[in-house]
């Protein structure tokens, strides 16, 4: 028997953000949806994400450059990939637009953002143009709705993000 349970829903500027608990056969799971779309999956009991994407985001920002000490995430979701990433001794600043979802990844994910060395509401292409800060690795993990923010795809962008990269930086982006 699947068992379904809301913890949180709350609309934002952003769209309709729901937590969810869901169990069948006694595997308990914690999705994060926005406008109805799984952004994450999790597992309360052992307070790591279920979902591929976030290994695979923290792995390979290590994987491709030789001394991680610095990262920038766009987007942090739920904050599994900053917090895994602080967790690593990695000082990792964090740009989310939407402010809605910082009491939600707190409450129910485990994010705490006394972990970072700077959490900003606001936009990332923004921050990225007024930064004067380089990095080690930039994780683009933005969206809205099932895809990537427009503005934050252009080529303008991603010679943003280059201009805020050490030369031995690496970017990973999150993206289908």
């Amino acid at each position: 028997n699947a068992q379904w349970m809301v913890r949180a829903r709350t609309n934002s500027n952003f769209g309709r953000m729901e937590v969810i608990d869901y169990a069948e056969g006694g595997w308990p799971e914690r999705w994060y949806l926005n406008d109805n779309l799984v952004q994450n999956t999790y597992d309360p009991t052992t307070g790591k994400s279920m979902s591929l994407f976030t290994e695979l985001l923290y792995g390979l920002s290590h994987a491709y450059t030789t001394n991680l000490q610095s990262a920038l995430c766009i987007g942090m979701g739920t904050g599994i990939v900053p917090m895994m990433l602080a967790s690593a001794g990695v000082k990792v600043d964090v740009v989310e637009i939407n402010p809605g979802v910082v009491p939600l990844a707190k409450e129910w994910f485990g994010f705490k953002p006394k972990a970072l060395r700077r959490l900003e509401i606001g936009d990332g292409r923004y921050f990225l143009n007024r930064s004067p800060e380089q990095y080690d690795a930039i994780v683009l993990d933005a969206f809205l709705g099932d895809s990537s923010p427009s503005h934050l795809m252009t080529v303008e962008a991603f010679r943003a993000m280059r201009n805020r990269l050490q030369p031995t930086g690496v970017m990973v982006m999150n993206t289908f």
